[in-house]
């Protein structure tokens, strides 16, 4: 989770701009959730990919999501408990105190569960952390006895930006086993690739 304290320096307006944008998603979530729900669908929730704007506090840019619903189902209460808990800012009839240790944990607290779910980075401008849009990835994962290869999160392409979380647990691992969190084919910008017949571009002198 971000530091509370990086948002309480954001200032008044731009955190109500940020607030009454996390209140809504978290509202929206938790009703797609529920249509999964009574439509008996919940045991196999969909990722349905979609387009949120963001306000000109976080960005101002159109990111696009892919909800993990099973983890809306996991998170729902933590979801409505701080959606309660910032209706009155989101509804501008309470205003909005950077000073308000309260408010602003609880701020940081629904931002970290969005930026799960929706699995990218939701940061205020001037924040000193991915812009909003950037891939973010959390993976937490436990067994037991490892003999085999465990791997939390694996990339085969290259990553650029972004942020992944991964957390392995294991009780045991033998000989021959072998636990990895994170595993990433390329760390930074692709390689050109050489055109056909031509070698690749030498390093300059």
């Amino acid at each position: 989770m971000a530091d509370p304290f990086t948002l309480a320096a954001i200032g008044g307006v731009a955190l109500t701009q940020g607030i009454s944008f996390l209140y809504t998603q978290a509202g929206e979530l938790i009703k797609r959730w529920r249509g999964h729900k009574d439509a008996a669908a919940a045991a196999t929730p969909a990722q349905t990919q979609h387009t949120i704007q963001a306000p000109a506090a976080l960005g101002g840019r159109a990111l696009t999501v892919s909800p993990d619903m099973t983890l809306v189902a996991t998170r729902a209460e933590e979801l409505l408990r701080l959606r309660a808990a910032l209706s009155n800012y989101a509804d501008n009839v309470e205003p909005v105190n950077p000073n308000d240790s309260h408010l602003i944990q609880n701020v940081a607290e629904l931002r970290a569960a969005l930026e799960a779910i929706l699995g990218v980075h939701l940061t205020f401008e001037g924040e000193d952390r991915p812009a909003s849009g950037q891939p973010m990835v959390t993976s937490t994962v436990q067994v037991g006895s490892v003999e085999g290869t465990v791997t939390g999160v694996q990339v085969g392409g290259a990553v650029t930006g972004g942020r992944i979380d991964s957390d392995v647990t294991a009780a045991d691992v033998r000989s021959g086993g072998s636990v990895t969190g994170v595993s990433i084919g390329t760390l930074g910008p692709p390689t050109p690739s050489a055109s056909p017949g031509k070698p690749p571009p030498s390093p300059a002198e």
